[in-house]
């Protein structure tokens, strides 16, 4: 209740990657332009790359 068209792709995303997790956007990340009700532009990177405080012993 109260979603918008952000919340609907997150939840189409997610649905994706249980039905054929090739193509889903969990594992794979990717990109998302966005323009909220108010006109206010974003643009989302989603890409799988690891935090800069990650290292190879976590």
């Amino acid at each position: 209740m109260g979603g918008n068209a952000i919340d609907s792709a997150v939840a189409g995303g997610y649905a994706q990657s249980v039905v054929n997790s090739c193509c889903g956007n969990i594992r794979w990340g990717g990109f998302m332009p966005i323009q909220l009700a108010n006109g206010t532009e974003t643009f989302i990177n989603f890409r799988e790359v690891a935090q800069a405080a990650a290292s190879a012993h976590m």
